[in-house]
């Protein structure tokens, strides 16, 4: 019964996604209402599972947003992914628990204020990457195939396939010694 009612209520998020306007497989699996925003701009592929607590925030002020996620897509409880411009995680990412993928900034005015959206720059994120608990990639980033981005790293630059970064602001510390992700 229990895995019924499961079944059940993933596919009524799924058809309320269809429903406004999302492009979702028939397999998408989430543990709770994730979504939040312009469900228009989601496109998700076969085997993509968002965990309990996952938010993804699509479209600004303004702007609509694209959040396009690739073929078995893993985002793990309470990671925020917060698109609103365009942001690509490829086939078979990891997102680890609470990391946080943002698209834009805040504006800075003259008198030294903070307010409302700034710039935005797109994020992409290539296939089998994964991205540890507590990252932070901010916009304008794109992570190469097979990456790893370790626990707390903030990613304010590219990072090359097959690299391994960590850090605050992260760096290269490694590379994996797979070598199909070599660039």
């Amino acid at each position: 019964m229990f895995r019924l009612t499961h079944r059940i209520a993933r596919a009524l998020r799924r058809s309320k996604l269809r429903k406004f306007g999302a492009t979702v497989s028939s397999d998408l699996q989430s543990s709770s209402n994730f979504f939040c925003g312009d469900a228009r701009g989601l496109t998700c592929g076969p085997g993509v599972f968002i965990s309990d607590g996952a938010k993804l925030l699509i479209g600004g002020k303004d702007q609509p947003g694209k959040l396009t996620l690739g073929s078995n897509v893993f985002i793990n409880h309470y990671a925020v992914i917060d698109c609103h411009l365009k942001i690509e995680l490829g086939s078979n990412v990891l997102v680890g628990p609470h990391a946080y993928i943002g698209d834009f900034d805040h504006q800075l005015e003259a008198d030294g204020s903070i307010t409302g959206i700034g710039k935005s720059a797109e994020i992409i994120i290539g296939e089998h990457v994964w991205i540890g608990a507590n990252a932070t990639i901010l916009k304008g980033v794109n992570i190469g195939k097979g990456a790893i981005v370790a626990a707390g790293a903030v990613v304010t630059k590219d990072v090359p396939a097959g690299a391994i970064v960590g850090g605050v602001p992260a760096h290269v510390i490694g590379n994996r010694s797979i070598k199909s992700y070599a660039a």
